[in-house]
């Protein structure tokens, strides 16, 4: 467990563009399960306990606070006033479906981006030279005409298959994660193989970091 000192009114007050981007709380709103900066700012915590000493005869009562890194685990403690601030930084949550674990750890996620409307694709899209192979590869049987979509039927003047689709499903794919090297990385990879499972990792940002710090086990329908 690591002791630290709290930044006086007068430092945090040389940090405005740093504050512009975090909220700051005194010691009286630090409150259980809320995540603060600890370690000269360094590292988000999860609060897990806040003691009040008794004030000493011409003391003030101080707040004995400890608080788990997000991403590491790892403890820290400050002893600060009920009048002393520490910074409350935004965190977000990001849930991912896992695709793939490859050999390196990397894996591959994705999620849904919403449905895309294709009807606004049109022959206005294609550049001439686009315009003359299409028509070109179809003069010469090299596409079918059941083979076109509706953008191209619409640049050759053909009618328009009314059974296509107008819209799709898009997912969004990332493939820069890497499974943590802790219990919850060999959770997940074990999860993972499980073909009974449909595994979604949760992502976790803060303060320009990003980890995996969870997952759910969703059932496959």
């Amino acid at each position: 467990l690591k002791h630290l000192s709290i930044k006086t009114s007068a430092e945090m007050a040389t940090h405005d563009d740093f504050e512009a981007n975090h909220e700051q709380l005194t010691g009286n709103e630090i409150k259980i399960n809320r995540v603060i900066l600890l370690n000269d700012d360094k590292n988000p915590c999860k609060v897990v306990s806040k003691k009040k000493s008794t004030p000493g005869k011409h003391g003030h009562a101080k707040f004995r606070v400890v608080g788990m890194d997000i991403f590491t685990g790892r403890k820290y403690e400050i002893l600060l006033s009920a009048h002393d601030h520490v910074h409350a930084p935004e965190v977000k949550r990001e849930n991912w479906r896992l695709d793939e674990l490859k050999d390196d750890n990397t894996i591959v996620v994705s999620k849904d981006k919403g449905m895309v409307d294709l009807v606004k694709n049109t022959c206005e899209d294609l550049t001439k030279k686009e315009l003359r192979q299409l028509r070109k590869s179809w003069r010469n049987g090299k596409i079918q005409t059941h083979e076109l979509s509706n953008m191209q039927r619409r640049a050759l003047g053909l009618d328009v298959n009314d059974d296509e689709p107008i819209k799709k499903a898009e997912r969004e794919t990332r493939e820069d994660l890497k499974l943590p090297e802790n219990e919850i990385g060999e959770l997940i990879e074990e999860k993972f193989y499980d073909d009974d499972n449909n595994l979604h990792v949760v992502v976790t940002k803060c303060i320009g970091h990003e980890q995996i710090t969870g997952f759910k086990n969703v059932k496959a329908h």
